[in-house]
């Protein structure tokens, strides 16, 4: 990993969709076209074989690694997760999957990204002993922090 991150403008870091698996992938490489979505953190978008690219997977600690090494000294990383998903991951919230392609369809939850979409979110709230329907902002003046200044409708 040392050896890629000391030329980091040779590679560029992909993710899939699900955000589980991170790729490192030489810029001049040619990735054939397949099923498999993958995102840049500057928000290209390709649908590749995912057996072309398995030989460049690397772990999610290596792919931050890459970004503190790419980050130019601003002291601010950014997300893994693609800007040009959350477009995407709009329509798919809104029912609007037909703008979608069949891959995309699979891939734009939030499930991943916000804790209010996961399966888990109701074992969870179980577990702290917490009302799962207890707005953000309820739950936050209950526990002593006003957040008002957030919220242009809330006096």
């Amino acid at each position: 990993m040392n050896k890629l991150l000391n030329h980091h403008q040779q590679f560029s870091l992909w993710v899939d969709a699900n955000q589980s698996k991170y790729f490192l992938i030489p810029m001049n490489e040619n990735i054939p076209d397949g099923d498999f979505l993958v995102f840049t953190i500057l928000g290209e978008e390709k649908s590749v074989d995912i057996n072309a690219i398995t030989p460049f997977e690397i772990t999610e600690i290596e792919a931050k690694q890459y970004l503190e090494e790419i980050e130019d000294g601003w002291d601010i990383l950014p997300t893994l997760t693609s800007p040009y998903a959350l477009p995407k991951i709009c329509l798919y919230h809104l029912g609007l999957k037909e703008f979608l392609t069949p891959a995309q369809q699979n891939t734009m939850t939030l499930e991943r990204l916000d804790f209010r979409f996961s399966h888990l979110r109701r074992e969870l709230y179980e577990k702290i002993r917490e009302n799962e329907n207890e707005s953000y902002y309820e739950m936050s003046i209950r526990l002593g922090y006003d957040i008002r200044k957030f919220y242009n409708n809330r006096k």
